[in-house]
């Protein structure tokens, strides 16, 4: 598969991060996708199916970003693989 029919999803809610990040995705082929909150990327992760999410898992609610990858691994047909930073 090449990079340029591979999505990537970021979730967080610093606007600047996520634009500057779908950027440099952008430049180097990759179709990148924003959310700006666990809801949005929830949603988007269904929608869209993406071969990478790149989550913040504290954003404006504490938790919020550790509710949405329980959600996204418990969700039909999304499949995940655990990365730690």
């Amino acid at each position: 598969m090449s990079s340029s029919s591979r999505k990537i999803l970021i979730v967080d809610d610093d606007i600047d991060f996520v634009r500057s990040l779908s950027l440099f995705l952008e430049i180097h082929g990759y179709t990148a996708l924003e959310a700006y909150d666990g809801a949005m990327g929830l949603r988007l992760a269904k929608l869209e199916r993406p071969n990478l999410i790149v989550m913040d898992i504290v954003m404006k609610e504490r938790t919020e970003g550790l509710f949405t990858v329980q959600e996204i691994r418990q969700a039909s047909g999304l499949s995940t693989t655990r990365c730690s930073s």
